[in-house]
């Protein structure tokens, strides 16, 4: 079943408005674990919907883009993260914030979940210029 613009438009607000709320207060694990339950079943719908809409054109464009994530992102994000590595000035940073943030996590496992953040905001914009290269390629 294809998602109409008013589902996804719903479902980002309350997955924004719910990250939000697990950075501001403190819930118990349960309901994160809950949390993250439904924002990886509604990202493997999306993902899967995309598969299955109405539209051909769309699909074509969205495996297309996936392909050029796959091919540019990945090993765009891998050098970004042995350069990083490489620089001490960028290690000192990581450090730094992992050391003010005055969480229970050791800097190594900040420094983890920095490299993650990073690689997934790196695969998403090359999924997105991949999808503005092939319609404006077909246009």
């Amino acid at each position: 079943m294809p998602l109409s613009g008013r589902t996804q438009a719903a479902a980002l607000f309350v997955i924004f408005f719910g990250t939000s709320g697990f950075l501001l207060f403190d819930p118990p694990f349960i309901a994160q674990v809950v949390f993250l339950f439904f924002c990886l079943a509604w990202s493997a719908w999306c993902f899967a919907s995309v598969f299955q809409g109405s539209d051909e054109v769309e699909a074509a464009s969205a495996r297309y883009a996936l392909a050029f994530a796959s091919a540019i992102g990945v090993p765009v994000s891998i050098a970004c993260v042995i350069m990083m590595s490489a620089a001490p000035a960028v290690q000192n940073k990581i450090t730094r914030i992992a050391t003010s943030a005055g969480q229970d996590l050791s800097p190594a496992a900040t420094g983890f979940g920095f490299g993650v953040a990073f690689t997934t905001i790196i695969l998403c914009v090359s999924f997105c210029v991949g999808l503005t290269v092939w319609w404006a390629s077909k246009r």
